[in-house]
């Protein structure tokens, strides 16, 4: 490692800092803790320093924190390199500066990767200020809002108002209701010309008939806010869709059990990516509904509230047999549990993972089969013999302890 040029060991270096969502802020902080030859090579390297991972509390939010002065660091370190940054509060109602952001701030000409996750009232309203060329290079912005956007700052303030939405590649909103404000929410959506990636909740339709177009959206993420009177389809009725690749929806309240059926959309219609998430009963003709209409799937989810007989049906569905398969070629299927005291449903599922993971004619072997399940909901028979199965043949089975809504926050990218 010593004998390493410095490209080469940057180069390493940039390779092992995580994703966004976990960005160990004070990871090449270590990196010159080791020795010389790193200390050098790394002070000497921008874009190493241009990951920030921050959340503000009680404890940091007074001048000369050692928070603060790390953030000052990496944004002095970074020279002029554009930043990817998460800016996360907790503890809101403690919350009365906003050194952090006041900070970063000074530097929007650099924003390129952006996340505020549960940012209070008044940092909104800082957030509100200043124009959309302050923000040359912004391309991704993420916002968490654990809050209703029901206050004087979004129904009538100039929420988020800076942002430059037209040269937008992502947008994502987690947590976020815009239930008493949904007229705002519509002016910000049709501005989304450039997006590729939008991850938003819905509680209405716009007033005019007009379509809006989203001509580079290859991904969409989209959910039902639980108070609202609409249906999906009335939401993807507003939309021209023409590169849409990946959908993944998440229903927040009890909807029509017949999803996307009798007629599936057309943008949903050569579908890579579909995932069916939250806690809707879905009828078993809506089932066969999509899957027979969207033949392109490669990977597919569904978490759903499955009764035992509606898994069976789903198993068998996906079955090929030596007459047809549906959805021929799938490549990753992700599924919530069915009780483990429907035998049938059981046995079901494990046949079609041996039809699908071996492949045959008319339909590709599956590469990738994950089961979700709350560690409080105990199902150790199913998990025991996936475990088993996967021992034996030695297929790509996981078995992940979270469920019911994390689905929806992952990437839709292949």
């Amino acid at each position: 490692m010593a004998s390493l040029p410095p490209e080469i060991l940057c180069a390493i270096f940039l390779a092992s800092i995580a994703p966004l969502d976990g960005i160990n802020a004070y990871f090449p902080w270590i990196l010159t803790h080791v020795c010389r030859h790193w200390r050098q090579s790394a002070l000497a390297f921008p874009k190493l320093w241009a990951f920030i991972d921050l959340e503000q509390t009680q404890n940091n939010e007074e001048p000369g924190s050692t928070a603060q002065d790390f953030l000052e660091t990496y944004l002095a370190r970074s020279g002029q390199h554009p930043l990817t940054f998460r800016l996360a509060y907790s503890e809101e109602h403690t919350i009365h500066m906003h050194p952090f952001l006041h900070a970063l701030l000074a530097h929007s000409k650099r924003w390129e990767d952006v996340r505020i996750e549960a940012p209070p009232l008044l940092a909104i309203e800082v957030l509100s200020q200043g124009d959309a060329s302050d923000f040359p290079l912004l391309r991704r912005f993420s916002c968490s809002h654990h809050y209703d956007f029901d206050s004087d700052v979004v129904t009538e303030g100039p929420i988020f108002s800076p942002i430059p939405w037209a040269q937008l590649e992502r947008y994502h909103e987690y947590d976020c209701s815009w239930y008493l404000a949904d007229e705002r929410q519509w002016e910000i959506i049709p501005q989304l010309t450039q997006v590729v990636d939008l991850r938003t909740c819905f509680s209405s339709v716009p007033e005019t008939e007009d379509l809006i177009e989203l001509p580079h959206l290859r991904f969409a993420s989209f959910a039902v806010d639980r108070r609202a009177d609409i249906e999906i389809e009335d939401v993807l009725e507003c939309f021209d869709l023409p590169q849409l690749q990946g959908f993944s929806l998440l229903l927040t309240k009890r909807h029509d059990s017949d999803l996307l059926c009798p007629t599936v959309p057309e943008p949903l219609k050569t579908l890579s990516v579909l995932r069916l998430c939250g806690s809707l009963e879905i009828s078993n003709e809506a089932l066969a509904c999509i899957l027979s209409s969207i033949p392109t799937l490669l990977d597919f989810a569904i978490e759903l509230a499955l009764s035992d007989t509606d898994a069976l049906h789903l198993f068998t569905l996906l079955k090929p047999t030596s007459e047809s398969a549906l959805v021929p070629n799938l490549q990753t299927l992700r599924i919530t549990p069915c009780s483990e005291k429907e035998e049938n449903a059981v046995n079901e599922l494990l046949a079609m993972l041996r039809v699908r993971f071996g492949g045959g004619t008319g339909f590709s072997a599956l590469r990738e089969f994950i089961f979700y399940h709350a560690s409080w909901r105990r199902v150790p028979t199913i998990v025991d013999r996936l475990q088993s199965i996967k021992k034996q043949e030695g297929w790509d089975i996981q078995v992940v302890e979270e469920w019911q809504g994390y689905l929806w926050k992952e990437s839709l990218a292949l």
